[in-house]
């Protein structure tokens, strides 16, 4: 799916960088991309509902455990949206190697409704053909209190 994503910024952060650190400033109607570490999942999402706004849309390729506590802080009742893909994803590392993750992934879309709904049309439209496509579940209006 990170393919099929179109985006102004797109953040590779390589160990021992701190990422969460980084200025996400990229102007108004920007989209970034990130793909965090797995093993701090938490904090990004944090830090992802943080940094949605002025326009700009956060897109956050992670696992998808929507019943773990950072996903009931950060993603129900801030995220716009959730696309749950099909199977698992194959990530290359530098070395080129292909391994893929035992667990299921999603595609978090926080910021503004209008971007966002921008943004998922033009993801749909390129991954619709796409056997992993997301399945998307609109999740703004759900409050977990």
């Amino acid at each position: 799916p990170a393919s099929f994503v179109k985006a102004d910024r797109v953040f590779n952060i390589r160990k021992g960088d701190d990422g969460l650190a980084l200025h996400w400033n990229v102007g108004w109607g920007a989209t970034i991309f990130v793909n965090p570490p797995y093993s701090n999942c938490g904090e990004w999402l944090r830090k992802c509902r943080q940094e949605a706004g002025s326009g700009r849309v956060i897109a956050a390729l992670v696992p998808a455990m929507p019943g773990d506590g950072p996903w009931h802080k950060d993603v129900w009742g801030h995220a716009q949206f959730v696309g749950f893909i099909a199977g698992r994803v194959a990530f290359t590392s530098a070395e080129g190697e292909t391994e893929t993750r035992g667990r299921g992934h999603a595609l978090v879309l926080w910021g503004s409704a209008f971007h966002c709904w921008q943004f998922l049309l033009e993801v749909q439209g390129r991954a619709k053909k796409h056997k992993q496509a997301p399945f998307w579940v609109k999740v703004a209006e759900w409050v977990v209190e």
